[in-house]
């Protein structure tokens, strides 16, 4: 397996049940609070409950008593930012934003262009213009519009932020302050996320 910018590739595939769902939280006609409960459902489904492993030979190889690694690849884009960004997508779907925006180098892009796709929430996604990343194409077939931007990394979360907020979007760019509670504010999402 060739590993490159965390992950190769996933294959961001969900289950059917998921995919009923998520037509089910896109029609707007539905109540919010349904929605949100059939998105709560998709996040049950989907994302979390990863594997934990007793690494013996590491344990060996550097003379610990007890290791464990935690196997994110299981999540339906293959890291660990699922967490996070199904959390952020559905604090915007809670909060009827249309288009959710950010700045990425892949990883947490393709996590939040797989969460917002299943939502029914556009995506806008930043990347550097010098950064290369195979996720790109994931991204947009999953429905998101790549923006290219000059500068780091830094400059282009800064300016998506303005972005963002000039134009009334949800800014899911990491680092901004989101209060847990906002994000995880249904005790059924709190237990969710609280598991490791």
């Amino acid at each position: 397996m060739d590993l490159r910018d965390g992950v190769k590739t996933a294959e961001n595939k969900v289950s059917s049940e998921t995919k009923k769902l998520s037509e089910f939280v896109k029609d707007k006609s539905k109540s919010l609070v349904d929605r949100l409960e059939s998105y709560e459902d998709i996040i049950n489904l989907e994302v979390g409950d990863t594997g934990l492993h007793r690494a013996k030979t590491m344990e060996r190889e550097f003379d610990i008593r007890q290791l464990y690694i935690k196997y994110e690849g299981d999540n339906p884009t293959g890291t660990q930012k699922d967490r996070i960004a199904f959390a952020q997508i559905y604090d915007a779907l809670r909060r009827e934003f249309k288009v959710v925006s950010l700045a990425t180098c892949g990883n947490y892009g393709v996590a939040v262009a797989l969460a917002a796709n299943l939502a029914g929430i556009a995506c806008r996604i930043y990347i550097p213009e010098s950064f290369h990343t195979d996720r790109v194409v994931e991204m947009q077939l999953l429905g998101a519009e790549i923006i290219r931007m000059p500068g780091s990394y830094e400059d282009v979360v800064k300016e998506s932020s303005e972005l963002a907020k000039n134009n009334g979007w949800y800014d899911a760019n990491p680092g901004e302050p989101i209060p847990l509670c906002r994000l995880v504010h249904t005790p059924r999402l709190q237990q969710r996320f609280s598991k490791i």
